[in-house]
């Protein structure tokens, strides 16, 4: 027998003005009462929808539903180098790195780590704001919470299954009012096998309801799986655990370092190499993606008083010796074919 939506669906706004309707589907099991939104198919026909509108890169504002996004990569490809740039940026309105993103609209910002401890992000913040034109870094005190928690539970896994973890409902009280949150990293947040269809599922429900209770859009770090890893993948699907995890974002940056055919086109040694890091965009879902670009580890410099200041990466464009190369080498075949051009590169 067919449900008669129009009957069970009890409208709690009105159809007339409003692109979707609040409904009560009736009874529930003693699952989440949460209301749910029917769209106004003909409202949405005649009216024009408001712009996308984004906190950072190509993360969306949070509506109903909750929003959260992946930065994902292997060990030592400054994630959480990235991840901190990605939080002072919005926090001061700044671009991201100095050029990775363009400068979001300045918001309130919750960045919980359970990797780095006090010393560490005091060295990382120092080195940052010490950089020349960085100075602003040093305002953001009111807009950038940084939390350095040893431990934290967002999901756990009880005698019933999965299930939220004692810490949710603290960090969303916390976190109230800010517009963007960032938790480093997902392993050490879930007390449960990311990998269990289950499991994950909890995972990507709890990040969407932290999203949706405090109004903010979520930013995750997470690790690729080891065979992502080794294969250099770039795909927003190569994160540890199961694929629910990847498919849920809205957006995800995957970092990779320089692999060794770029190096040798753009002339860069084995040490240079290690200080590039590759950041490719591999999912937006309302938003095109950007071409790849690359984030460069400055070396450690001593200013002219003595002290010493941390090398920091930033923003780069690569150097241009590759594409002189390729250049070159394009204009070589044009002339000797007669000035045609048969590259199937198009």
């Amino acid at each position: 027998m067919s449900t008669d939506w129009d009957q069970l669906a009890t409208p709690l706004n009105s159809p007339a003005d409003t692109p979707a309707q609040d409904i009560d589907p009736g009874p529930d099991d003693g699952g989440d009462a949460t209301p749910w939104n029917r769209i106004n198919v003909g409202f949405c026909a005649r009216h024009n929808p408001p712009p996308r509108r984004f906190v950072i890169g190509k993360l969306p504002v949070p509506k109903e539903t909750g929003v959260y996004g992946l930065l994902l990569g292997p060990d030592g490809t400054r994630k959480s180098w990235l991840a901190l740039h990605i939080a002072m940026a919005k926090a001061g309105g700044q671009p991201v790195a100095g050029g990775l993103w363009p400068a979001p609209e300045p918001g309130r910002v919750v960045y919980v780590t359970t990797e780095d401890d006090v010393a560490e992000l005091w060295e990382r913040i120092h080195a940052i704001a010490r950089q020349p034109g960085w100075e602003w870094v040093g305002d953001l005190g009111h807009r950038l919470d940084i939390l350095a928690v040893p431990q934290i539970t967002l999901v756990t896994d009880s005698k019933n299954g999965p299930a939220r973890g004692a810490d949710c409902n603290r960090l969303i009280r916390y976190a109230k009012g800010a517009s963007l949150m960032v938790l480093d990293p997902l392993a050490d947040l879930a007390d449960a096998d990311d990998a269990d269809p289950r499991a994950s599922r909890m995972i990507v429900q709890t990040l969407r309801h932290i999203s949706r209770s405090v109004g903010a859009a979520v930013l995750v770090v997470h690790h690729q799986n080891k065979a992502a890893m080794l294969a250099g993948n770039t795909n927003h699907q190569s994160g540890r655990g199961n694929t629910r995890i990847g498919a849920g974002a809205r957006w995800a940056v995957v970092l990779q370092p320089m692999d060794r055919e770029t190096a040798e086109l753009e002339g860069i040694d084995i040490a240079g190499r290690s200080r590039w890091t590759a950041v490719h965009e591999s999912k937006a879902s309302y938003a095109h993606l950007d071409a790849p670009q690359w984030f460069y580890h400055w070396p450690t410099t001593q200013e002219r008083n003595g002290a010493v200041v941390g090398g920091v990466p930033l923003f780069r464009k690569l150097p241009s010796v590759g594409k002189t190369i390729a250049k070159k080498a394009r204009a070589y075949a044009q002339a000797s074919n007669g000035g045609i051009d048969d590259d199937d590169d198009y």
